[in-house]
């Protein structure tokens, strides 16, 4: 009877410690974010004030209206995921809870895990193994207009599925990566929307 106990003690104790680690990283990333995110404001601020937000030759954001792929193999794939592959609590605290999402491409393959990291840690998920056409045909096709080889590194860093329910708001803010002049660009694929949504960027 005391080795039995003895076992299921170290079970709980290392089961405990486990926790404890996953918990110690989530608030790591979560500082990490808010304090990159806060520095990024009073970045966007102080260049508000000068009166010269972005150079002329390079907007903000720019809106594509090109019927590029199938809209509805595009959206049965997103829909098929996301019943495969339950979304997770997007981290940061920016929505309530709202913001769900599910990772093709992330740091270390996690399905459920989409905060940053350096760029020779983000490989494909489950998921992406899973697509059968956003990865074959919308993310091949991406990667083939910048001229990337199949068998050369990707210029992809994070795939996500966003979903954001009726009535949920995601509030305002700045991605820290240095994305003005020669960071990372972002891509957002609207594929079931209501009319009521709307997404600004930079003010447009």
């Amino acid at each position: 009877m005391s080795v039995v106990f003895s076992k299921a003690s170290r079970k709980e104790a290392k089961v405990a410690a486990r926790r404890a680690e996953d918990a110690a990283r989530t608030a790591s990333r979560m500082r990490m974010h808010r304090e990159a995110q806060e520095s990024a404001l009073d970045a966007f601020a102080s260049v508000m004030a000068g009166g010269a937000l972005f150079p002329a030759r390079l907007p903000v954001a720019v809106q594509l209206r090109l019927p590029l792929w199938d809209i509805a193999l595009l959206a049965a794939d997103a829909l098929a995921l996301l019943a495969r592959f339950p979304p997770a609590p997007q981290y940061g605290d920016l929505h309530g809870g709202a913001w769900r999402t599910l990772c093709l491409r992330s740091a270390g393959g996690a399905l459920d895990d989409d905060s940053p990291a350096p760029l020779d840690c983000y490989t494909e998920t489950p998921a992406w193994a899973a697509s059968t056409y956003i990865v074959p045909c919308v993310l091949a096709a991406l990667t083939g207009a910048l001229g990337t080889s199949p068998c050369g590194p990707s210029p992809l860093q994070r795939v996500r599925l966003s979903v954001l329910p009726p009535g949920a708001n995601v509030a305002w803010h700045t991605d820290y990566e240095d994305t003005r002049d020669a960071g990372p660009a972002r891509l957002h694929i609207p594929l079931l929307c209501s009319d009521a949504f709307t997404l600004n960027i930079g003010g447009r």
